[in-house]
C-alpha cells in the first residue's frame, strides 16, 4: 500500500548529513509537489519541518511555503513518514494549548482591566476625599476669619465707649444771681479736692451768701474753667446780668 503511493509521485532526492550532535540528518528535496488531485503546487520544493498538521517548504528561490497534510498527496507524505491522522491529533493538541494560552491570556487582560478599574476608583475616591477637605478647611478659614473680624470690631466699639466714659461731664450753672460769669455759663467739674458742683464754684473768689463758710477743709482757690457762654440778643432797655 505504502510503496503504491509512493510510485503516484515522483520521488525526492534524499541527502544524509549530521546535525552539531553528530546524529544523522536526511533532507528531502521534491521534484513535484503535488495535490491529492495531482495539481502541480511547485517544483524543487525542499522540505524544512513539521508543526501539527502543517509542513513547511522551501521553494526554489529559497522562499518559505507551507501546506496543511491534507493539501498533498498521500504518496509525498509516505516519503516523509508523516500518517496524516497523527498530524490532525498533534494539531488538535497544539490548538487546543493555543486556546487555552488564549483563554488565559484573555483572563489575565481582564483581571489588569479590573485591578485598573480599581485602582482609578480609589484615585477618584481619594481626590474626592480631598477636595471635600479643602474645602472644609477653606470654609473653617473663613469662619475663623469671620469671627477674627466680628471680634476686633467688638473691641473697637468696647474702646471707643471706654474712651468716652473716661471724659468728664460739662455742667450747666444758671449763674444770673450774681457770680459775675454772665447767665448760661458751662463749667467743667472742678479738680481740687473737697470742692464739689456749684459749693465749689463760689469757693472761687467768693464766700457763701449771708457770711458762712461751706463746710469742709478749706482748699486754695482755682480759676473755674468756663466756656464763652452763647449771645444773646437783648430787648430793648435790657440790661445785662449784674448791672
Amino acid at each position: 500500500m505504502i510503496e503504491h503511493l509512493q510510485a503516484q509521485v515522483k520521488a525526492p532526492v534524499v541527502e544524509t548529513g549530521t546535525d552539531s550532535s553528530g546524529e544523522e540528518t536526511r533532507s528531502y528535496t521534491f521534484p513535484e509537489l503535488v495535490s491529492p488531485e495531482g495539481e502541480l503546487h511547485g517544483t524543487d520544493m525542499k522540505f524544512s519541518r513539521q508543526y501539527g498538521s502543517k509542513l513547511a517548504f522551501r521553494s526554489s528561490a529559497g522562499l518559505p511555503v507551507t501546506f496543511e497534510v491534507d493539501e498533498l498527496h498521500p504518496g509525498i507524505l509516505t516519503h516523509l513518514g508523516i500518517d496524516p491522522y497523527e498530524a490532525q491529533r498533534a494539531q488538535d493538541e497544539m490548538d487546543e494549548k493555543a486556546a487555552r494560552r488564549k483563554e488565559a491570556q484573555r483572563e489575565r487582560e481582564l483581571a489588569r482591566h479590573k485591578a485598573q478599574a480599581e485602582a482609578m476608583k480609589e484615585r477618584m475616591a481619594l481626590a474626592k476625599e480631598l477636595r471635600k477637605e479643602a474645602f472644609d478647611r477653606q470654609a473653617k478659614l473663613a469662619e475663623l476669619d469671620n469671627e477674627r473680624t466680628k471680634a476686633l470690631a467688638a473691641m473697637k466699639q468696647a474702646d471707643a465707649a471706654m474712651i468716652e466714659a473716661q471724659k468728664p461731664p460739662t455742667t450747666l450753672v444758671n449763674n444770673g444771681s450774681g457770680f459775675g460769669f454772665g447767665s448760661g455759663t458751662l463749667f467743667a467739674p472742678s479738680t481740687t479736692p473737697g470742692v464739689i458742683g456749684t459749693q465749689g464754684a463760689r469757693s472761687v473768689g467768693q464766700s457763701a451768701p449771708s457770711g458762712i463758710q461751706t463746710g469742709g477743709a478749706q482748699s486754695t482757690p482755682v480759676a473755674p474753667v468756663f466756656i464763652q457762654p452763647s449771645r444773646r440778643s437783648r430787648l430793648p432797655g435790657q440790661l445785662q446780668n449784674g448791672q
